[in-house]
């Protein structure tokens, strides 16, 4: 004869879970905005050092047509295209409370808890994917960045010489 296990016996720390499967969303949000803070603030530094850079080259007599001048170009293009999507790409997944009205509110107590804590799980390892892909463009964009800086400084060398 099989025994049939209750949830509380199956998950005898759901109580303890619980709190921190709830904490998880604002953890993960926090994180997220602050690479999305990042990301700005590197696009902003990408567009303004290089409106910077080439407004005193060409104020100091630079020639805009070198190979240079277009590979820094295109560099500052794929540093900023990085960032734009990366801003754009991997909105954060939250608990919604439209399906907390519709799917769980009908389950007892426990079943509900450990419902939230499996979307919880869900949610937090899809928030972390976004994350990640979020800090690996952020990093492909400032090592664009670096080849822009490079090639802007071997544009102006090259160009005043």
């Amino acid at each position: 004869m099989s025994e049939e296990i209750s949830i509380e016996q199956q998950y005898p720390s759901v109580e303890l879970a619980y709190p921190i499967a709830v904490a998880s969303y604002e953890s993960t949000t926090r994180r997220l905005d602050a690479i999305d803070g990042r990301l700005q603030a590197t696009l902003t530094m990408v567009s303004t050092v290089t409106a910077a850079f080439v407004t005193v080259a060409l104020t100091y007599g630079t020639k805009i047509w070198s190979i240079w001048f277009l590979f820094a170009m295109t560099a500052a293009a794929v540093s900023i295209a990085l960032g734009l999507f990366a801003r754009d790409a991997g909105k954060v997944i939250l608990l919604s409370p439209a399906a907390l009205r519709d799917a769980w509110l009908h389950n007892p107590r426990m079943v509900f808890m450990v419902d939230l804590i499996h979307d919880a799980a869900d949610n937090f390892n899809a928030n972390i994917d976004r994350l990640e892909s979020k800090w690996r463009r952020l990093v492909q964009m400032t090592i664009a960045f670096t080849f822009e800086l490079f090639f802007l400084v071997v544009w102006t060398a090259v160009a005043r010489s």
